[in-house]
């Protein structure tokens, strides 16, 4: 897919406008982390780069900007936490059960697979196995694990 070669410019009157972006500025994947750094610097009315106090009249100092960035700074948050908590579970982890995967679950548990295999198989926590297979009326929903 080809990167859009436009940018956002922020005319006199406070209109924004969608213009092509000059070759020189290129633009480079953020890091959630680097990009949290950025936003809680021009929160406190500090320049990202230097650290140096943004001039009274910057408009990053304004009350909506303030706002907008406090806004950003916690969904950055919010997705950091998010994203902590799901590392190191099944990439399948949450998504909704196909049909075909149902069929070939319970397949797979009829011929004696346990969950921790069909766990493995599927990318999904043994949780979810065992609580797919219950659902399918496969396992007891009384029977401890």
């Amino acid at each position: 897919m080809a990167r859009r070669r436009e940018c956002l410019q922020i005319q006199a009157d406070g209109g924004i406008r969608l213009q092509p972006r000059p070759e020189s500025v290129s633009i480079r994947a953020m890091e959630q982390t680097q990009a949290l750094e950025i936003i809680r610097s021009l929160a406190k009315g500090a320049d990202p780069a230097t650290g140096e106090a943004l001039p009274a009249e910057h408009v990053c100092l304004q009350a909506d900007v303030l706002s907008a960035l406090s806004l950003a700074m916690e969904a950055l948050q919010r997705a950091a936490s998010a994203q902590k908590k799901n590392q190191g579970l099944p990439p399948s982890t949450g998504k909704p059960w196909a049909p075909d995967e149902d069929q070939a679950l319970v397949a797979a548990f009829d011929a004696g697979s346990t969950i921790k295999q069909l766990a493995a198989a599927h990318l999904r926590t043994n949780g979810a196995v065992r609580s797919r297979l219950m659902k399918l009326g496969k396992i007891d929903p009384h029977q401890k694990p």
